[in-house]
């Protein structure tokens, strides 16, 4: 609507402006009533309420809207930008910036010719912003696709009809190849991803499946103590997929700490366990893999609680099977050291213990060290971005097993 009101439509200034304020009502009764009734989001990273929090939805939006419209015109995938690390997060940002610039540059000429073209563009761009709220998903471009599609469409019809445009031969030839670029992107580029698709789609399934699966285990009225989970919110559906195997279920599941990085872990007395990192904190990702699973299993675990989120010292938890406590932190506030008072001995049998092992890609029994020793779990292994790239290549059409090695 914004986009009509903006190109297409031939009333007054004052006129358009009216002609919104319907929709804007709505909206506004929308919002009061998703309010009022106790919906809403907030304290997560995943997804963010732009009036509930303006200032991170801003952030947010600078970083994720670009790489939603990119991602639409071909030139990233979104949901492999959640893979990334930090580092390579921001340059990806970057070259999404500089790439549609040259794109509007290269199209400029018919952005002022035609407004349709104007009104399909802005549409596209505008319907990346409310999306933007949520992590980059191709799953949430729907309305993105529907400007894209007519933007590139009718930059197609005058480009190659010349009518209304009047520019050099060397940038109609320049605007016409881009254009070019982007009906194959999206007809036959596009057909074929459809046929990869389901093939790519089995491969994430065992990607993912042995970061939340443990089954076969001997979890009937057990409490179910993961040290370090790679995926710790996916583990909520540990549970049905048991039910799914035919398996009892644990009574309850605790998960310790994230298994992101590599750290120590100490036993203090018969019931007190301790774990710590000696290099940054406990909710910290190691740098050196640039493509890898656990920045997006990072990047899911922020539904529950945003990682950059400071505690107190000697914050305190208290559940049905321990307690917890912050006993260290970093200069940012974030635990680099966190001990575990548990009810009962941690050899009692009514705890089943498992640990996540980067090197085999699958969970392992656990081994809870003797008092007074510390034993050390690593993280992911470093590995460079050509041979991630290469491992999914290689993958993506085998059937492949849970016990699937991480490169």
């Amino acid at each position: 609507m914004a986009g009509y009101a903006l190109t297409l439509d031939r009333n007054t200034w004052l006129g358009r402006l009216k002609a919104l304020l319907p929709y804007a009502l709505v909206l506004v009764v929308w919002r009061l009533t998703y309010n009022l009734t106790g919906h809403g989001t907030g304290g997560n990273g995943f997804a963010i309420d732009p009036m509930g929090e303006p200032g991170a939805y801003l952030r947010a939006m600078l970083v994720r809207s670009p790489i939603l419209i990119a991602g639409q015109l071909g030139l990233v995938q979104p949901d492999a930008f959640n893979a990334l690390s930090a580092v390579i997060q921001s340059l990806v940002v970057m070259g999404a910036y500089v790439a549609l610039l040259v794109i509007c540059w290269a199209l400029m000429p018919v952005l002022r010719s035609s407004p349709q073209v104007r009104f399909w563009a802005i549409g596209m761009v505008l319907s990346a912003l409310p999306i933007s709220a949520s992590v980059p998903l191709t799953r949430n471009l729907m309305f993105v696709a529907i400007g894209a599609f007519g933007w590139i469409a009718q930059s197609a019809a005058v480009l190659w009809s010349e009518v209304g445009i009047c520019v050099p031969r060397p940038s109609l030839r320049w605007a016409r190849w881009l254009c070019g670029e982007l009906l194959v992107i999206h007809l036959p580029l596009t057909a074929a991803e459809r046929i990869v698709h389901p093939k790519l789609a089995a491969f994430l399934v065992d990607l993912f499946g042995p970061a939340v699966q443990a089954e076969h285990l001997d979890l009937k009225g057990r409490d179910l103590i993961v040290v370090n989970a790679p995926n710790p919110f996916g583990l909520m559906y540990l549970p049905m997929m048991a039910a799914d195997n035919g398996d009892a279920g644990p009574k309850r599941q605790q998960v310790l700490s994230p298994g992101w990085r590599t750290m120590e872990v100490q036993r203090l007395d018969e019931r007190t366990l301790v774990i710590r990192t000696r290099e940054g904190h406990l909710f910290e990702t190691d740098t050196s893999p640039p493509l890898h699973m656990v920045h997006l299993f990072r990047e899911i675990a922020t539904l529950a609680r945003p990682m950059d989120l400071p505690f107190e010292p000697n914050q305190t938890c208290t559940l049905s099977t321990m307690q917890v406590r912050v006993t260290a932190l970093d200069e940012r506030r974030l635990p680099t050291e966190v001990t575990f008072r548990f009810n009962a001995p941690l050899d009692d049998p009514g705890f089943y213990w498992i640990e996540y092992d980067w090197s085999a890609f699958c969970y392992r029994r656990f081994q809870v060290p003797p008092i007074g020793q510390t034993i050390q779990i690593l993280g992911p292994r470093p590995t460079s971005l050509a041979r991630a790239l290469r491992f999914i290549r290689d993958h993506t059409f085998q059937d492949l097993r849970p016990g699937l090695v991480q490169p």
